[in-house]
């Protein structure tokens, strides 16, 4: 694959592979990716992740733009994710009342 495109698109991607910086891809159904550009030419982009390699099409993103959150997101199941400390959202740290005979 050429990594020699002109105009911005080419630009861009380019200094985004250069200087291995992690992307955050939105494809045009919605879902989020994450990783490495190692290539591109003109119809696709080559992204190398965690979970492995993949081909996108360019038809098929939406956005590209750098990633700057957390390398290890944790999962939503996670079990070593926060624990619920009794308090509630917007309540100024304040216990739960408990809510009559249960």
């Amino acid at each position: 694959m050429s990594n020699s495109l002109p105009g911005i698109q080419g630009d861009f991607l380019n200094a985004l592979r250069k200087e291995r910086k992690r992307v955050a891809i939105f494809l045009v159904n919605g879902i989020k990716l994450t990783g490495h550009i190692q290539s591109f030419d003109t119809y696709m982009v080559y992204l190398n992740s965690t979970s492995g390699s993949q081909v996108l099409f360019k038809h098929a993103i939406s956005t590209i733009c750098e990633d700057h959150g957390p390398a290890n997101r944790p999962n939503f199941h996670d079990k070593s994710g926060p624990r619920d400390n009794g308090t509630r959202p917007g309540a100024g740290g304040r216990p739960n009342r408990p809510r009559g005979p249960q």
